[in-house]
């Protein structure tokens, strides 16, 4: 069987930070999807993918991993890569795998659909004047079992990478953060058929907005809960990686080919660009020039092994003067010609529909978000339903999202 993504919490980087420290403690929780696994591996990299430029850039220095474990039921083992329990990832690193854990590693017969695994990870840069790491925007430390937290190793002692449960420090204390590095966890499920998805997108594919769910381990907005039932329970969990950056444009993914490496571990992909190529006007780019761009990502998709590609029409973009409790009180941003009926994203919307069965293999139009004019956002009369921004979904409308595409995805 092929590698393919194993779990949720898989996400690309979005930025980066230094504390100036040598040693950063990492742990996050992954749940298993897409079936039972036979084996599991770490995915690493040291580059960033960066909204303000839409580029690839790298760390700009090494990324010296001392140590690196999973644990499972309270077990813990190592993971180590070509035999080694250290690697050092060089700056601009990419597509370097760890040594395969087994289900026997763990007295298991499988890896099953479900299970939550515990990755941690021990940095130890050579020098603090070189320590940036790539981190994501996408995962937080409010999620159950997650920590990342800098220290200086001179005057704090870190408990060991190998000892299951959280981790600990004595000596000074530590410096905790919101975000961090986040590994991929990958594996070989035991069924051929298993179906694991990318998504690739801005902001609105990141979940940002999603302000109910930072401590969901499954993810936020509305992907997250298209990849489980309706239950939202952890044995429905279908396994993705989330290339969605915030704020940036469809020009991103064919900036570098090593973000096409990632792709080769999913076989269906979902898209939704456009809101950021076309800005609050709706005028940003062109209609051909927008077409152009997306026929290039899902080029860029197919030829590294995505088998299906659903794309994701662009949601209603509007102003409002009662904070979206009402459709009456909503204008199109951009006015006549942006985000209205004849601007290009409506234009954009009715191409896509058009390219299905020969770009791609379905669109989705999110109608549980939109109001009776489907260009404007759901109201029920309760301020900042279901935005409260004009541009970017709540909870609940990512809630209804995702039970707008949940069956399309699962059937396709």
């Amino acid at each position: 069987m092929p590698l393919r993504f194993a779990s949720s919490g898989n996400v690309v980087h979005n930025g980066g930070e230094t504390q100036s420290k040598r040693g950063v403690q990492i742990r996050w929780p992954y749940v298993l999807g897409s079936g039972d696994l036979s084996e599991l591996r770490l995915l690493l990299d040291n580059w960033r993918l960066s909204y303000s430029t839409n580029t690839m850039i790298n760390a700009g220095n090494t990324l010296p991993i001392q140590g690196a474990s999973l644990e499972i039921g309270g077990v813990i083992r190592p993971i180590t890569f070509g035999g080694q329990q250290s690697v050092t990832l060089a700056d601009g690193a990419n597509d370097v795998l760890s040594d395969g854990l087994m289900p026997t590693d763990f007295s298991l017969s499988t890896f099953a659909q479900g299970t939550t695994a515990l990755v941690k990870l021990l940095v130890m840069f050579d020098s603090a004047s070189a320590s940036f790491l790539c981190n994501s925007s996408a995962r937080a430390v409010s999620q159950s079992g997650a920590r990342v937290a800098w220290f200086d190793p001179t005057v704090t002692t870190s408990s060991d990478v190998y000892a299951a449960g959280q981790w600990t420090a004595t000596g000074t204390a530590v410096t905790t953060r919101s975000n961090g590095y986040v590994p991929k966890l990958v594996g070989r499920h035991t069924s051929v058929n298993a179906k694991v998805w990318l998504s690739v997108g801005d902001s609105i594919s990141q979940g940002t907005g999603d302000s109910g769910s930072t401590n969901r381990v499954a993810g936020l907005g509305w992907m997250s809960r298209a990849m489980r039932d309706t239950s939202d329970k952890d044995a429905s969990q279908v396994a993705y990686m989330s290339m969605a950056v915030h704020g940036s444009a469809s020009t991103l993914p064919v900036a570098d080919a090593r973000y096409a490496t990632l792709a080769k571990y999913a076989t269906h992909a979902v898209v939704m660009y456009g809101t950021n190529d076309m800005g609050n006007n709706g005028t940003g780019t062109p209609l051909a020039t927008l077409q152009s761009r997306l026929t290039a990502v899902y080029s860029l998709l197919r030829t590294n092994g995505i088998n299906k590609i659903l794309a994701g029409h662009l949601l209603p973009r509007t102003t409002s003067t009662d904070s979206w409790a009402t459709e009456a009180n909503q204008t199109y941003s951009g006015g006549t010609g942006g985000w209205d009926s004849t601007g290009i994203p409506s234009q954009t919307n009715a191409w896509l529909t058009a390219q299905v069965g020969s770009l791609v293999d379905g669109v989705q139009h999110w109608p549980s978000i939109r109001s009776t004019d489907d260009l404007k956002f759901i109201t029920t009369g309760t301020a900042n339903y279901a935005t409260t921004d004009g541009t970017h979904p709540t909870t609940v409308s990512y809630g209804l999202m995702a039970g707008d595409v949940r069956a399309q995805m699962a059937a396709l």
